[in-house]
């Protein structure tokens, strides 16, 4: 794994070759990240898996609840399998599909812990609370700085959200 975290200019907008702004990177070997993801995967599938057993089946004899996420840990594990043969073969075997470079890779990890997060604020402080707190973070993530902009992608954005979900299709999100 390779860093760069060079001392970054202050970045006008100006270039005209359309190229990104600097940022401190992080490159790995692709099969290194397939089988990163693949591990990733097939967490998400095992938790599943154990969760469809805690559903309740009422069906009886026919498909139930709990069938259709085991199924779907079913199709991924298949599909975590593939991912980390293809990526054993060609580490054992010398070649490589090339590298990937992750830019702003704070960021990027600090995004994946909002992710994770999200659940848990809604549970605790409700869906327009954790949204709007969430959907904020995010932005600033984002590089999006001035405060106008955001009070009114997160007001339009719960606004949105309460027209369609709450009001048009009658699902209650608070």
């Amino acid at each position: 794994m390779k860093a760069s975290s060079a001392s970054l200019p202050a970045y006008d907008g100006a270039d005209a070759g359309g190229e990104l702004p600097p940022a401190p990177t992080v490159s790995v070997r692709a099969e290194w990240g397939d089988i990163v993801v693949a591990v990733a995967i097939l967490c998400m599938a095992a938790w599943f898996f154990v969760t469809a057993g805690t559903l309740e089946d009422y069906s009886g004899e026919g498909i139930g609840a709990a069938d259709f996420p085991t199924g779907i840990a079913a199709l991924l594990g298949i599909g975590t399998l593939i991912i980390l043969s293809g990526a054993l073969r060609r580490l054992t075997g010398g070649s490589t599909r090339g590298v990937i470079t992750v830019r702003r890779y704070v960021h990027v990890a600090l995004g994946m812990l909002l992710l994770v997060a999200f659940p848990y604020l809604m549970d605790h402080f409700g869906y327009y609370a954790a949204m709007g707190v969430w959907l904020a973070a995010f932005l600033v993530l984002c590089n999006v700085r001035r405060p106008i902009p955001i009070i009114l992608y997160v007001g339009g954005f719960l606004l949105f959200t309460k027209l369609v979900f709450e009001i048009l299709l009658g699902t209650p999100l608070s």
